[in-house]
Order: C-alpha cells, then structure tokens, then sequence
C-alpha cells in the first residue's frame, strides 16, 4: 500500500512540474525539495492506508493508485492554500532554514 502511494506521489508531482515546465517561458528547475516533500506526503497516506487496514487486491491497486493520487493533490494543494491564507492574513511567513 505504501508503495502504491509512492508511486500515486511520483505520478503526481513529475506531472505538476512537467505541466508547470510546459507552461513556463523560462521552466523553474526540477526541485528535489518540493518533489521530497510529495514523496513524504504519499507516504503518509500510505501508512494511513496500512494503518486502517484497507483493502487490497488485484483489482483495487489500480484504483488505490488513483485514489491515493487524488489524495496527495488535495492534501498538498488545501495545504498550500491555508498557508497562503495565512501569509495574507498573518504578513509574510518566513522558514528559517540552515
């Protein structure tokens, strides 16, 4: 299951930079950061999956590489919008990095 979410995760974010890269006049460089943080994320659904013991099968991995994609997308992208919100409202967040 955990795999299956990986896998979710990587089809989702190589294809929001691909999408991004397409679009751009000057494509942004490939972030192994943001692709990272992606990765973590479907982990995270996977081991929420694990953890509640879903189903799995032949016929579901399909629809489980689906659902868990749709997951990571909604995850990150209301994620992204509280924290844009919150920018708005709260001034300019900063993460202090080292």
């Amino acid at each position: 299951m955990i795999v299956h979410a990986l896998i979710a995760a990587a089809f989702y974010g190589g294809s929001v930079y691909l999408y991004n890269w397409r679009k751009a006049e000057t494509p942004e460089p490939f972030s192994y950061t943001k692709f990272g943080s992606t990765m973590i994320l479907g982990l995270i659904v996977g081991l929420f999956s694990m953890y509640f013991n879903l189903p799995l099968d032949q016929t579901s991995i399909t629809n489980q590489v689906v659902e868990y994609g749709l997951l990571v997308a909604v995850i990150e992208n209301t994620g992204k919008a509280v924290w844009m919100w919150l920018q708005e409202r709260l001034g300019k967040l900063t993460i202090h990095r080292k």
